[in-house]
């Protein structure tokens, strides 16, 4: 149920105890389905959205504190979840800008960045990485 998609999604990421990080950072990681949603998975991208506002407000509740927010969007990933058949995986990889799944490495990347000192400007935001599923 939508109730259970909900629970589970706002009691990871950020839900824990950001104080408790060492480089004060948070990131919560999600998938792209969200802003352009799916058939049968309302419940699952309106989850999704809560937690883009819910980083959101942690950023400005805790930013004066020097303490950073944001989220990664992943798209679709080789390995991990059950792919779907082939035919459908094949359709969804030709929507996509690059034209290839990407590789957990290429996720991990970019929450390294954001976990960084380089990206202690940075808060608030979503970085978008899911090889243009969106463009």
């Amino acid at each position: 149920m939508w109730w259970d998609d909900l629970r589970h999604e706002c009691t990871q990421g950020l839900a824990a105890d950001p104080l408790a990080r060492p480089h004060r950072r948070g990131t919560d990681l999600r998938r792209s389905v969200l802003r352009v949603g799916a058939p049968g998975l309302a419940d699952y991208s309106a989850t999704k959205s809560g937690i883009e506002r819910y980083t959101m407000g942690v950023a400005r509740d805790l930013g004066p504190r020097n303490i950073t927010a944001n989220v990664v969007e992943a798209g679709l990933m080789e390995g991990g979840m059950q792919p779907p058949d082939s035919e459908t995986l094949k359709a969804l990889v030709s929507s996509l800008s690059l034209q290839r799944m990407g590789h957990p490495d290429e996720i991990a990347a970019a929450i390294a960045f954001l976990v960084s000192p380089a990206a202690s400007y940075v808060t608030g935001a979503v970085l978008d990485a899911h090889g243009g599923y969106n463009a």
